[in-house]
């Protein structure tokens, strides 16, 4: 399958398989299905230079959802475009965010690459990471202090 759409830059370049994940339920049944496979997880496709063939079924992360609770913890989907959350957490009155503005790439990625701009890093802002354990096939959260 062709992923030049899949990636900022547009590069050509093709997978074994590629496989759209929308809901956190696929997980389960693709964990038993790629148990053995050599796996690529993709966001938004910034920060990345494909090359052509992948060896390997690419995962496609479009798993979107935010929300601010009562007590005012945000929570966001790792499929989530980055700057289209700091911007909607602006509209919702949630600060704290803002200096993080236009970092290409999505949710899931920023506490990976610990994103930061003007003096905010996201690992002041982060409480949790809830994840998918693909090795022991089931839902995992990771502290502040596990994320390091």
């Amino acid at each position: 399958m062709n992923l030049q759409d899949c990636n900022t830059l547009g590069l050509p370049a093709r997978a074994d398989q590629v496989i759209v994940i929308t809901d956190v339920d696929q997980l389960p049944a693709l964990s038993d299905r790629l148990h053995d496979h050599p796996r690529c997880i993709l966001g938004g496709g910034s920060n990345v230079v494909l090359h052509a063939p992948i060896p390997a079924t690419v995962l496609c992360n479009q798993l979107r959802g935010r929300s601010i609770s009562s007590t005012g913890l945000l929570t966001a989907a790792s499929g989530e475009p980055w700057h289209d959350l700091v911007m909607w957490s602006l509209d919702q009155g949630f600060a704290g965010l803002e200096n993080l503005a236009l970092i290409p790439g999505t949710v899931g990625g920023a506490p990976v690459q610990n994103i930061g701009a003007y003096g905010v890093e996201i690992s002041r802002c982060i409480v949790d990471v809830h994840a998918w354990d693909f090795h022991s096939q089931r839902h995992v959260v990771l502290s502040h202090e596990d994320c390091q």
